[in-house]
Protein backbone atom coordinates (compact mmCIF):
# COMPACT_ATOMS: atom_id res chain seq x y z
CA UNK A 1 0.00 0.00 0.00
CA UNK A 2 1.59 3.30 -0.93
CA UNK A 3 2.14 5.93 1.45
CA UNK A 4 -1.35 7.95 2.50
CA UNK A 5 -1.15 11.36 2.25
CA UNK A 6 -4.94 11.10 4.36
CA UNK A 7 -5.98 9.83 7.11
CA UNK A 8 -9.67 9.30 6.29
CA UNK A 9 -11.66 6.35 4.77
CA UNK A 10 -9.62 5.21 1.10
CA UNK A 11 -11.85 4.45 -1.31
CA UNK A 12 -11.18 3.12 -4.76
CA UNK A 13 -8.83 0.66 -5.94
CA UNK A 14 -4.78 1.30 -4.95
CA UNK A 15 -3.58 2.28 -8.47
CA UNK A 16 -6.21 5.25 -8.43
CA UNK A 17 -5.32 6.51 -4.88
CA UNK A 18 -1.83 5.98 -5.67
CA UNK A 19 -2.35 8.35 -8.78
CA UNK A 20 -4.45 10.81 -6.59
CA UNK A 21 -1.31 11.41 -4.16
CA UNK A 22 1.19 11.66 -6.69
CA UNK A 23 -1.15 14.36 -8.52
CA UNK A 24 -1.84 16.09 -5.40
CA UNK A 25 2.04 16.27 -4.20
CA UNK A 26 3.15 17.05 -7.43
CA UNK A 27 0.62 19.80 -8.06
CA UNK A 28 1.52 21.39 -4.60
CA UNK A 29 5.19 21.39 -5.57
CA UNK A 30 4.22 23.31 -8.56
CA UNK A 31 2.29 25.46 -7.29
CA UNK A 32 4.94 26.38 -4.53
CA UNK A 33 7.46 27.28 -7.14
CA UNK A 34 5.12 29.39 -9.09
CA UNK A 35 4.40 31.03 -6.30
CA UNK A 36 8.24 32.01 -5.81
CA UNK A 37 8.73 32.98 -9.14
CA UNK A 38 5.46 35.31 -9.07
CA UNK A 39 6.95 36.59 -6.02
CA UNK A 40 10.29 37.72 -7.54
CA UNK A 41 8.66 38.97 -10.82
CA UNK A 42 6.01 41.22 -7.90
CA UNK A 43 9.31 42.51 -6.10
CA UNK A 44 10.73 43.69 -9.97
CA UNK A 45 8.44 45.45 -10.75
CA UNK A 46 7.86 47.36 -7.31
CA UNK A 47 11.93 47.80 -7.48
CA UNK A 48 11.90 49.60 -10.90
CA UNK A 49 8.48 51.44 -9.90
CA UNK A 50 6.42 50.24 -13.36
CA UNK A 51 3.32 48.51 -11.36
CA UNK A 52 1.12 51.39 -13.55
CA UNK A 53 2.62 50.64 -16.75
CA UNK A 54 0.09 48.80 -17.51
CA UNK A 55 -2.77 51.19 -16.34
CA UNK A 56 -5.77 48.63 -16.84
CA UNK A 57 -6.65 45.67 -14.66
CA UNK A 58 -7.06 42.57 -15.49
CA UNK A 59 -5.48 43.09 -19.02
CA UNK A 60 -2.49 46.11 -19.58
CA UNK A 61 -4.39 48.61 -22.21
CA UNK A 62 -7.95 48.76 -23.01
CA UNK A 63 -7.31 48.34 -26.71
CA UNK A 64 -4.58 45.87 -26.26
CA UNK A 65 -4.62 43.23 -22.97
CA UNK A 66 -1.10 41.64 -24.24
CA UNK A 67 1.31 44.42 -24.05
CA UNK A 68 4.24 44.58 -26.74
CA UNK A 69 6.55 42.04 -25.21
CA UNK A 70 10.44 43.74 -24.38
CA UNK A 71 8.77 46.98 -23.48
CA UNK A 72 8.52 48.41 -20.32
CA UNK A 73 5.24 46.26 -19.41
CA UNK A 74 6.90 42.86 -19.67
CA UNK A 75 7.77 42.39 -16.35
CA UNK A 76 4.34 43.73 -15.35
CA UNK A 77 2.50 41.41 -17.41
CA UNK A 78 4.54 38.50 -16.74
CA UNK A 79 3.69 38.86 -13.11
CA UNK A 80 -0.50 38.55 -13.91
CA UNK A 81 0.70 35.59 -15.99
CA UNK A 82 2.12 33.94 -12.92
CA UNK A 83 -0.41 34.76 -10.88
CA UNK A 84 -3.24 33.60 -13.19
CA UNK A 85 -1.23 30.49 -13.27
CA UNK A 86 -1.16 30.17 -9.65
CA UNK A 87 -4.57 30.51 -9.19
CA UNK A 88 -5.61 27.67 -11.51
CA UNK A 89 -2.84 25.65 -9.56
CA UNK A 90 -4.10 26.65 -6.29
CA UNK A 91 -7.84 26.00 -7.71
CA UNK A 92 -6.32 22.32 -8.65
CA UNK A 93 -5.18 21.83 -5.09
CA UNK A 94 -8.99 22.53 -3.59
CA UNK A 95 -10.49 20.01 -5.97
CA UNK A 96 -8.22 17.62 -5.39
CA UNK A 97 -8.15 18.05 -1.82
CA UNK A 98 -12.14 17.74 -1.57
CA UNK A 99 -12.02 15.85 -3.57
CA UNK A 100 -9.67 12.99 -2.66
CA UNK A 101 -10.33 11.17 0.81
CA UNK A 102 -6.68 10.56 1.05
CA UNK A 103 -5.65 14.46 1.77
CA UNK A 104 -5.57 15.36 5.35
CA UNK A 105 -8.27 17.28 6.78
CA UNK A 106 -5.21 19.92 8.08
CA UNK A 107 -4.05 20.38 4.24
CA UNK A 108 -7.47 20.43 2.91
CA UNK A 109 -8.07 23.06 5.23
CA UNK A 110 -4.95 24.68 4.18
CA UNK A 111 -5.70 24.54 0.68
CA UNK A 112 -9.02 26.54 1.55
CA UNK A 113 -6.81 29.21 2.97
CA UNK A 114 -4.52 29.28 -0.06
CA UNK A 115 -7.54 29.61 -2.61
CA UNK A 116 -9.25 32.64 -0.38
CA UNK A 117 -6.03 34.25 0.16
CA UNK A 118 -4.98 33.80 -4.46
CA UNK A 119 -8.48 35.36 -4.74
CA UNK A 120 -7.98 38.50 -2.25
CA UNK A 121 -4.33 38.92 -3.96
CA UNK A 122 -6.24 39.11 -7.26
CA UNK A 123 -8.25 41.68 -6.44
CA UNK A 124 -5.61 43.93 -4.41
CA UNK A 125 -3.67 43.60 -7.58
CA UNK A 126 -6.80 45.84 -9.29
CA UNK A 127 -6.86 48.07 -6.17
CA UNK A 128 -3.19 48.72 -6.23
CA UNK A 129 -3.63 49.73 -10.27
CA UNK A 130 -6.69 51.74 -9.75
CA UNK A 131 -5.71 53.53 -6.46
CA UNK A 132 -2.21 54.66 -8.10
CA UNK A 133 -0.16 52.39 -6.03
CA UNK A 134 -0.75 53.78 -3.31
CA UNK A 135 1.27 52.60 -0.15
CA UNK A 136 -0.83 50.95 1.43
CA UNK A 137 -2.16 48.45 -0.94
CA UNK A 138 1.39 47.51 -1.99
CA UNK A 139 2.52 46.45 1.51
CA UNK A 140 -0.64 44.73 1.66
CA UNK A 141 -0.33 42.67 -0.71
CA UNK A 142 3.49 41.84 0.03
CA UNK A 143 2.40 40.58 3.37
CA UNK A 144 0.05 38.38 1.92
CA UNK A 145 1.69 37.31 -0.95
CA UNK A 146 4.14 36.55 2.37
CA UNK A 147 1.59 34.39 3.73
CA UNK A 148 0.55 32.42 0.74
CA UNK A 149 3.96 31.34 0.07
CA UNK A 150 4.54 30.03 3.62
CA UNK A 151 1.12 28.01 3.46
CA UNK A 152 2.24 26.63 0.18
CA UNK A 153 5.28 25.46 1.52
CA UNK A 154 3.38 23.99 4.27
CA UNK A 155 0.93 22.09 2.03
CA UNK A 156 4.21 20.96 -0.39
CA UNK A 157 6.15 19.66 2.80
CA UNK A 158 2.73 17.52 4.13
CA UNK A 159 1.51 16.17 0.86
CA UNK A 160 5.01 15.01 0.05
CA UNK A 161 6.75 13.76 3.77
CA UNK A 162 5.90 10.16 2.88
CA UNK A 163 7.71 9.86 -0.59
CA UNK A 164 10.88 11.58 1.71
CA UNK A 165 13.56 9.12 2.37
CA UNK A 166 13.30 7.10 5.56
CA UNK A 167 16.44 9.03 6.46
CA UNK A 168 15.05 12.58 6.36
CA UNK A 169 11.61 11.30 7.81
CA UNK A 170 13.85 10.29 10.96
CA UNK A 171 15.79 13.62 10.85
CA UNK A 172 12.88 15.21 10.53
CA UNK A 173 11.13 13.67 13.16
CA UNK A 174 13.72 13.09 15.58
CA UNK A 175 12.57 9.73 16.32
CA UNK A 176 12.69 6.28 13.92
CA UNK A 177 10.26 6.19 10.88
CA UNK A 178 7.86 3.43 10.46
CA UNK A 179 8.90 -0.15 8.85
CA UNK A 180 9.01 0.62 4.63
CA UNK A 181 5.64 0.36 3.07
CA UNK A 182 3.81 2.18 6.06
CA UNK A 183 2.03 5.21 6.01
CA UNK A 184 4.83 7.79 7.98
CA UNK A 185 2.19 9.26 10.13
CA UNK A 186 3.08 11.47 12.97
CA UNK A 187 1.10 10.25 15.49
CA UNK A 188 1.40 6.39 14.05
CA UNK A 189 4.73 6.97 15.30
CA UNK A 190 3.66 8.56 18.51
CA UNK A 191 1.14 5.71 19.31
CA UNK A 192 4.59 3.10 18.91
CA UNK A 193 6.78 5.17 20.49
CA UNK A 194 4.37 5.47 23.32
CA UNK A 195 3.62 1.74 23.25
CA UNK A 196 7.16 0.61 23.47
CA UNK A 197 7.70 3.29 26.40
CA UNK A 198 5.11 1.17 28.05
CA UNK A 199 6.53 -1.74 27.24
CA UNK A 200 9.85 -0.95 28.98
CA UNK A 201 8.13 0.64 31.83
CA UNK A 202 6.93 -2.38 32.64
CA UNK A 203 9.53 -4.79 32.42
CA UNK A 204 10.31 -8.18 31.42
CA UNK A 205 7.78 -10.67 32.45
CA UNK A 206 8.62 -13.16 35.81
CA UNK A 207 11.68 -15.69 34.85
CA UNK A 208 10.09 -18.90 34.32
CA UNK A 209 10.56 -21.08 37.61
CA UNK A 210 13.13 -24.17 37.20
CA UNK A 211 12.34 -27.53 38.78
CA UNK A 212 15.25 -28.32 41.16
CA UNK A 213 16.68 -31.92 40.90
CA UNK A 214 16.09 -34.06 43.59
Amino acid sequence: MSPEVGRGKVEGTPGARRSEGRTFRYLSLFATLVGYLTILLGADVTVSNDPLVCPNWPGCDPGAPVPTLGGPATAEFLHRMGALTLSLAILGLLVLAHASRQVRPGVRRMTDVAFALVIVQALLGGVIIFSDAAFSAVVLHLGLATLLFAILILIAALANFPAFPPRWQAALLGRLTPAEGLPCDPEHLAGATSKGSKENTNGPGPAPSVPSGR
